[in-house]
């Protein structure tokens, strides 16, 4: 709660007001004219009186210069108290029970709306508390966070996008401070190799992975299915490229791509610190169900002590070795370079046969990965466009089993664009 006394006014509640010009210097004449114009630079927004006091105050287009250089006179001289955490709480539970009543409303109604307004103004109010509470942490903030997703992601009616905009303002303000936490935690993890993250990515994959599990709250044993697709959808992978048997398997999976790196975690309770965007692969082991026993678990951190695969869920302590794949950033040399070695090896392979199937396909994935990334840059020479057309022509000849049949044609598709680039 912010409380302000100004002059002989009472105690009042009052929200949303910004008042961060202490001194404001004497203005010539004209100046003093353009009154919107010195509002703004005096940063005074609009202010909005609650039920409380006698009197109400504003801060309108008609105060004077003068008069506006004294409220922010006195404002500057009294003491602003920011709400407890108690105050947060009560607000927090306001929010639950409008978000419970507008859920609970048949859709399509009058009241429906109003219940969505009153859910929106609750909410925001929530958050703003939250932003303006000292003593929030890192939990809070996620919970705020989410909590607006949810509201913005469901509600498009226009009758009520003045307040959904005032919404996606607190969410941008909210991601700053857990953009800045966060920002901290990758320095400690990756020390110098910090430049290598793809920060972006990571946020990317953690967004794609929420909304691909959804409300999902059981698990359904497609864990790798969920995160394979949710990383599809970011394009740090190719179609199929990371699918598996087993989730355990793609901890070679994930090495094999290229695409991410392996952060050195061994602690179980550091798994619960991770920032968003952190893939973990557990290996297979008993304890924890006949899915778990077979196939190991795969899921996405989100960077509040949770995790998402095919359901959301808190990170558990499965009693088995666990591996934590971030994405990288991959140069195209880097990405013609891995073309080139990932052939290399399966051409080493003595007796190919079925079972190699993965090796064989990763490289035709290579190549439709620096296939792309050459289409983006188009600063390669000539020459290692030709040696990568060379080497996506012999899949033409190749002997393709049914597994790489998607992949194939993809590589066929390309090769008529690079081909294109050396005209």
């Amino acid at each position: 709660m912010s409380v302000f006394k100004i002059g002989n006014f009472k105690k009042a509640k009052v929200e949303d007001i910004n008042l961060t010009s202490k001194n404001i210097t004497a203005q010539k004449t004209d100046e003093a004219r353009n009154l919107n114009q010195s509002i703004l630079d005096a940063s005074v927004n609009r202010s909005k009186v609650v039920e409380g006091r006698d009197t109400q105050l504003s801060f309108s287009g008609n105060m004077s210069l003068t008069e506006l250089e004294n409220v922010n006179a006195e404002v500057s001289n009294e003491e602003i108290v920011t709400p407890t955490k108690e105050e947060v709480e009560t607000e927090k539970n306001n929010a639950v029970k409008a978000k419970r009543a507008f859920n609970q409303e048949p859709s399509g109604t009058k009241r429906e709306r109003e219940l969505q307004k009153a859910y929106l103004d609750a909410e925001n109010t929530y958050v703003q508390k939250v932003l303006d509470c000292k003593e929030s942490t890192e939990s809070d903030w996620y919970n705020a966070a989410n909590e607006l997703k949810i509201i913005i992601d469901i509600t498009h009616h226009p009758a009520v996008q003045d307040k959904v905009a005032v919404s996606k303002e607190l969410l941008a303000k909210v991601q700053e401070k857990l953009d800045a936490v966060n920002e901290e935690k990758w320095q400690e993890l990756l020390g110098s190799s910090k430049d290598e993250l793809d920060v972006d990515m990571t946020k990317q994959i953690a967004e794609a992975s929420k909304k691909q599990v959804g409300y999902n709250k059981k698990s359904s044993a497609l864990c790798a299915m969920f995160v394979r697709e949710a990383l599809e959808k970011t394009g740090v992978v190719e179609k199929n490229e990371t699918r598996v048997i087993s989730a355990y398997m793609l901890t070679k999976k994930y090495e094999e791509t290229g695409s991410f790196m392996k952060l050195d975690i061994q602690n179980y309770e550091d798994l619960k610190d991770l920032p968003p965007g952190c893939i973990i692969v557990w290996e297979k082991g008993p304890g924890f169900g006949s899915a778990f026993a077979q196939h190991g678990h795969v899921a996405v951190t989100q960077g509040d002590g949770k995790a998402t695969s095919d359901y959301n869920q808190m990170i558990k302590d499965y009693g088995t070795k666990f591996s934590v794949f971030v994405p990288k950033k991959v140069t195209t040399e880097e990405r013609i370079q891995n073309a080139q070695k990932s052939r290399e090896e399966f051409l080493s392979i003595p007796n190919r046969k079925a079972a190699d199937n993965i090796v064989r396909k990763q490289y035709l994935f290579d190549y439709v990965k620096a296939a792309k990334a050459i289409l983006d840059d188009k600063n390669v020479s000539k020459d290692e466009i030709q040696n990568l057309i060379k080497l996506m022509e012999e899949v033409k000849t190749s002997n393709i089993v049914p597994q790489e049949q998607s992949v194939a044609i993809e590589i066929q598709k390309l090769i008529p664009k690079l081909k294109a680039l050396l005209k």
